[in-house]
């Protein structure tokens, strides 16, 4: 919201609650390491210039399921809500979709994912580990088309379900 100081970010679907995140507010420390956990949890991130999309897997049973889509530019703020939902949903690691040309190269924006993996992992403590993501937007449409879904309700959904695309991909290989 303008002026306000307060982002919110919508989640991708409707049990989640509105979470709102301002930076300086307070003085969180997110650079101490996080504890590792038991569990074999993983959050995946697909980040995109408008919104980011999130899912988590729990490899003992397999599940995957979306998280949140976050409306928040890239940046500290951005940092600041993914380690919120890091302290929520306990994973052992972090999973970033790698944008790959059609060649297997890199190009810039595989630079500013990896970019924004490392002030990731420096906030989290958490190791960041790379997918590739090619196509996983194509897939998450595919998964949306006749659900019934208005083009704006699929829009909020098809970044968290993309990082659910990316987990699967990351799980099978």
């Amino acid at each position: 919201m303008p002026g306000s100081g307060h982002h919110p970010y919508r989640p991708c679907h409707h049990g989640l609650s509105k979470f709102r995140s301002a930076a300086g507010e307070g003085s969180r420390d997110f650079s101490r390491r996080i504890p590792a956990i038991d569990t074999m949890r993983i959050l995946a991130i697909d980040l995109g210039d408008k919104r980011t999309g999130l899912a988590v897997a729990d490899q003992e049973t397999g599940t995957v399921m979306p998280v949140a889509v976050l409306e928040i530019p890239r940046g500290p703020l951005l940092v600041d809500a993914i380690i919120e939902l890091i302290q929520e949903h306990e994973p052992a690691r972090l999973l970033m979709g790698l944008p790959l040309n059609m060649d297997d190269s890199e190009g810039d924006r595989a630079g500013i994912c990896r970019t924004f993996g490392d002030s990731l992992e420096a906030a989290s403590g958490l190791e960041v580990s790379y997918q590739d993501e090619r196509l996983s937007s194509d897939e998450a449409n595919r998964r949306m088309a006749g659900s019934g879904r208005t083009h704006g309700g699929k829009k909020k959904l098809r970044d968290a379900l993309a990082a659910c695309v990316i987990l699967e991909d990351y799980l099978a290989r």
